[in-house]
């Protein structure tokens, strides 16, 4: 029978993902996941040509962060291998950039990763050679899928993590995302190693340790001991249909489409013609490409892509919808146009000012919410706000009032913002100078504005009591202005 780490080393080597004269970028934390993958690296480097080159990012975000970077250098430091290690404020960057702390630590991991990996180029080694690893295991895909189930996803999203993505030069690997976490646990003991030990990953506050510590637990007692690897089968499935579904529309879209760059912001024109021909899983996933390049396909739901669609076959030859993110979705003769909207594009011709903010649109889940509030800013549950606007997210705008407009009140009553108007004591001069965050005829937000009485007001505005966050809330829109 063979030892915990024969078997993790002959997994590694049976991925095809790590061979003779590969440079390795790895990325690691210190835990048991990366501590493996590197111990593993280095047993299987003495059969082949490996070049090994360990990176460590100290994201500051916990109290003992300081002490794990020194007890993976010193662990390096003993397997004769030198190791990159960089500090990075991962709060001041999200707050900074406004995003999450989670998004903000994966730009600085993947930037300062391929930072190393053309520093390696410059210095003369072989491009085609580099490849970037991260030590994902078979149970993060099982709760990688389960997890998009849960929230709701495509045949893309069931195929769960890849093993191998260009990214968009070097090659991302996961080695061990054919390997168990017991696996790998009973290599850290057989192979008497010391990791870093992340306290969060305890914490059931967060949806996917939820999911690990008591859904999939449960789902194993009382339904199916073999969830997990029926989760990974799915994934693997998936991700063979929808790979040959993607080959096919991304080869169809290369005689079908054009892309431009003007002033770094891309505009893509699709020639209908040809992909309305196509079967509807087709015409899905070239909309679900178009969103890839365009930076928005974390808004990529079921009812957006069907809303797109529908402005794609529609009989109005000027249709035209509002994607996340400020793209202009619309028709031109026998083409699809997707461009960011011109900043001094009319909304509406019924009043004059311009809006002097612009709108930030983000979907984030309520554990990210939580840790991501800004001082000025309006979140809703998605969730409600899809029933009753399903696919409509890309319709939110800032704009001055118009007639007909109202807000939603407590008790399901709603307000004119006339009326609203009134009754905080706006001066009618001084009106059509506070701005709105609508959709449609229907008012999320009235945005501070010094032209209120109360300083609450002032300070926050006013928001619909329509869509209300509550203990129950999974998802959220998180409106800022900047």
């Amino acid at each position: 029978m063979s030892s915990a780490i024969e078997n993790v080393v002959k997994k590694i080597r049976d991925s095809k993902l790590v061979n003779d004269g590969q440079i390795i970028i790895l990325g690691l934390s210190g835990g048991p996941d990366s501590l493996c993958l590197l111990d593993a690296l280095i047993r299987i480097s003495k059969n082949i040509n490996l070049m090994i080159v360990p990176v460590h990012i100290n994201h500051k975000l916990r109290k003992n962060a300081d002490k794990e970077q020194k007890h993976i250098e010193e662990i390096c430091e003993a397997y004769d291998i030198p190791i990159i290690s960089i500090e990075a404020n991962c709060r001041k960057i999200a707050k900074d950039e406004k995003i999450s702390i989670e998004e903000a630590g994966r730009i600085i991991r993947y930037g300062f990763f391929h930072k190393v990996a053309d520093d390696l180029y410059e210095r003369g080694n072989n491009k085609e050679a580099i490849s970037i690893a991260v030590a994902h295991n078979a149970d993060d895909q099982s709760e990688t899928v389960l997890f998009r189930i849960i929230r709701g996803t495509g045949i893309h999203g069931l195929s769960g993590i890849r093993p191998y993505r260009l990214d968009p030069v070097y090659p991302i690997i996961r080695p061990l995302l054919n390997i168990t976490r017991d696996e790998i646990e009973a290599y850290i003991k057989e192979a008497g190693l010391v990791p870093n030990i992340d306290e969060s990953n305890e914490d059931t506050g967060y949806t996917r340790n939820k999911i690990r510590l008591e859904l999939i637990p449960k789902i194993e007692e009382e339904y199916n001991p073999r969830i997990k690897e029926n989760l990974r089968n799915l994934a693997e499935m998936a991700y063979m249909d929808d790979d040959c579904m993607r080959g096919v529309a991304a080869e169809l879209m290369e005689g079908s489409s054009e892309i431009f760059e003007e002033e770094k912001r891309l505009k893509i024109v699709l020639k209908l013609d040809e992909i309305l021909e196509m079967h509807p899983a087709i015409i899905r996933r070239i909309v679900g490409i178009v969103f890839e390049e365009l930076g928005i396909d974390e808004w990529m739901t079921y009812s957006l892509v069907k809303e797109t669609i529908d402005v794609m076959t529609s009989i109005n030859p000027s249709a035209e919808m509002m994607l996340p993110g400020g793209i202009r979705a619309h028709r031109r003769y026998g083409e699809m146009v997707f461009e960011l909207k011109a900043i001094d594009e009319e909304d509406d011709e019924s009043y004059e000012d311009k809006p002097s903010h612009r709108l930030v649109i983000s979907l984030m889940n309520i554990e990210e919410y939580k840790k991501n509030k800004h001082k000025c800013h309006a979140a809703f549950d998605y969730d409600l706000f899809e029933k009753e606007h399903s696919g409509k997210t890309g319709s939110i705008v800032i704009r001055n009032r118009k007639s007909g407009d109202f807000i939603a009140l407590k008790g399901g009553k709603r307000k004119k913002i006339q009326d609203l108007f009134v009754d905080e004591k706006i001066n009618k001069s001084d009106r059509e100078k506070v701005e709105l965050v609508t959709i449609g005829s229907e008012v999320l937000w009235i945005i501070p504005s010094e032209f209120m009485t109360r300083e609450m007001c002032k300070i926050k505005g006013i928001f619909s009591q329509k869509y209300q966050i509550s203990d129950t809330s999974r998802q959220v829109i998180f409106l800022e202005i900047v």
